[in-house]
Order: C-alpha cells, then structure tokens, then sequence
C-alpha cells in the first residue's frame, strides 16, 4: 500500500506508467480500483497513453475499450 501513496503523487500518466510497470499487466478494472480512479478517468488517460505508445492493450480488450 506504501508504494501506491507514492504513485498518488505523480502526474496521473505517469502514475498509470509506474502502476504498470510494478505490476507487469492488469486489466482496466483491476488498475482502476488500484489506483481509485473512476472510470472516465482511466479511460482518457489510457487512451493517450495508448495512443503515443506508451502502452499496448491486448486485441481481446480493444473492444471493451473502445
């Protein structure tokens, strides 16, 4: 729990970023209630994060994603 207070003081992508890189992967709803974001949040977050390349989503959640 330690470390995701110090997640908490990032900027929201990088707290994504840092989140994913600890973990290795998780789905949406697993990082969500990890980090305690709602879902708009994570969405248009992620989305950017997807979106420059940051991070990959596997091709049996892109339609969940949307």
């Amino acid at each position: 729990m330690r470390s995701l207070r110090k997640l908490a003081a990032l900027s929201p992508r990088a707290t994504k970023v840092s989140f994913l890189v600890n973990v290795g992967a998780c789905d949406f709803v697993e990082m969500k209630k990890a980090l305690g974001l709602t879902d708009g949040h994570m969405s248009t977050h992620m989305k950017e994060l997807v979106n420059s390349g940051y991070v990959e989503i596997e091709p049996a959640y892109l339609a969940e994603f949307g």
